[in-house]
């Protein structure tokens, strides 16, 4: 899985939206905080990747420590050129555990390359108040006719960003089910940065472009959440450790 993920990195660094794409998600998830007014002191991520989510939520909110727990090596090296905030520990958290408790857990499009999904939620619980994901939405009402014509990858160990698990909008909260947390706010956004990932890149052609135009023409009125049912997108949720932690 590590050597997956160093070849995986450095095709991810090589887009130059990629780090505006981690931004966009940083800025989201710190919404969820502030408008909750929380009190957050020390932060963590998980497969925090370059460093970009983690350093973006830090300044917004103003806090002082960021650990991001990363497995690839050119992420982290690239990751303490760009962020010297940022403190990197690099451990594969399926056979380690984390090393502190935390205020707040970052799960930034995580969990899905997770077999066992819920585990790492779990583990992110035992050391954290609060725990604040961001879930792509890559089930949805076109997904088998794209599956069908060879347009996105199929889940599993050969999808190219490596995810074994897909969410639709309605099979997203079972993860959360027999965990111990209160669920204190979340909200869908139809963008997906993963979309580029997904759809076969020698694809993003002709066919990608109609559909494109397609869900912006018709499907622009749609709620957030009606949208990521038929197209896809985000979800952003924030979950409260009632139980474990401690």
């Amino acid at each position: 899985m590590e050597t997956f993920y160093n070849k995986w990195s450095k095709t991810q660094l090589s887009d130059p939206r990629y780090i505006q794409k981690l931004e966009w998600k940083g800025k989201n998830l710190a919404t969820l905080i502030q408008r909750n007014n929380l009190d957050i002191n020390s932060i963590a991520e998980i497969g925090g990747g370059v460093g970009a989510v983690i350093s973006t939520v830090r300044e917004l909110l103003n806090i002082e420590n960021a650990d991001n727990y990363e497995l690839t090596d050119f992420f982290i090296k690239e990751g303490q050129k760009r962020y010297k905030h940022i403190h990197f520990i690099k451990k594969d958290l399926l056979k380690e555990d984390i090393d502190n408790d935390y205020d707040m857990i970052i799960l930034s499009d995580i969990i899905e390359h997770f077999e066992d999904d819920i585990r790492i939620i779990k583990k992110a619980l035992q050391h954290s108040q609060y725990v604040v994901l961001k879930i792509p939405i890559e089930k949805f009402l076109f997904t088998r006719f794209f599956e069908f014509i060879g347009m996105i990858d199929e889940i599993g160990v050969d999808h190219s960003a490596g995810h074994l698990h897909r969410y639709s909008v309605s099979s997203v909260w079972n993860l959360f089910k027999g965990v111990d947390v209160e669920i204190i706010d979340f909200f869908f956004d139809r963008r997906n940065p993963n979309e580029d990932i997904y759809y076969k890149r020698k694809q993003l052609n002709f066919v990608q472009k109609v559909y494109r135009k397609f869900k912006f023409l018709f499907f622009l009125s749609l709620h957030n959440k009606q949208y990521c049912k038929i197209f896809g997108g985000s979800l952003f949720i924030l979950l409260k450790n009632k139980g474990l932690y401690g």
